[in-house]
């Protein structure tokens, strides 16, 4: 994919399941071989796309992002812009923060998922493709195989490539051919104010998606069989080798 990307972070969650390891640091600024998980994800982006315009949603001690990478990285080849809120908010309100800079189609990341830097460009990918053909979808969710990192997401079904059913706050048990959103997601022009319309009884991304896909609305799946990482607890960090 030859265009620049577009990219929101998240990155405002005070960390609490990782007990004393988020004390004084925002999550996303842990360390895993050697460099921020943030780190990682910019990287990703690079490599994927070659550069990046990131703005990067912060809450919980924003100082140590920014003290760290700046208005840009890798060389300048990825520019970054913040957006704060000291506010707890979750998903659906911190990603609503970044709404002044969005002016299309958009990549969104979790700030503590890792995955392999190729998903990033499949995800993508798989928008404009749907993008160039009748088929009319607000945006284009990852989903993984491996259920075990993150079991708290969403779970969805698909057919064909298309989501048929996402299923959040997830069971604790699923049937075959539920898939595990990730965090990572390619979105639409119509994905904001899908979101502004949204309730406060939808607080989450995956609520909204949810009933956008009860009603109707066509997001794509793009599915993912390489390991991926998501960090939430210590156990998560500790001699943690990333291998896609």
């Amino acid at each position: 994919m030859a265009r620049q990307i577009s990219a929101v972070i998240l990155a405002g969650g005070a960390g609490k399941r990782m007990g004393g390891l988020s004390h004084g640091i925002q999550k996303c600024m842990l360390p895993i071989e050697g460099r921020p998980i943030l780190a990682h994800i910019m990287e990703n982006l690079l490599h994927a796309f070659g550069g990046a315009e990131v703005v990067i949603a912060l809450g919980y001690k924003p100082d140590s992002v920014c003290d760290y990478f700046g208005s840009s990285y890798c060389d300048g080849r990825i520019s970054i812009r913040y957006v704060y809120s000291s506010e707890q908010l979750e998903t659906r309100r911190r990603l609503l923060l970044a709404d002044k800079f969005l002016t299309g189609p958009f990549l969104y990341l979790a700030g503590d998922v890792i995955s392999a830097p190729e998903q990033l460009l499949r995800v993508a990918e798989s928008y404009h493709g749907y993008a160039n053909s009748a088929v009319d979808v607000m945006g284009v969710i990852s989903v993984a195989v491996d259920h075990s990192p993150a079991i708290s997401h969403a779970l969805v079904r698909e057919q064909n490539n298309i989501a048929t059913e996402m299923a959040y706050p997830p069971t604790e048990q699923w049937a075959t051919g539920f898939y595990r959103e990730m965090g990572i997601a390619y979105f639409g022009p119509k994905f904001i104010p899908r979101l502004k319309e949204a309730t406060s009884e939808q607080p989450y991304l995956s609520h909204v998606i949810s009933q956008a896909i009860r009603e109707g609305t066509i997001f794509g799946v793009s599915t993912y069989l390489k390991a991926w990482y998501h960090f939430l607890r210590p156990d998560d960090c500790r001699d943690i080798a990333l291998h896609f």
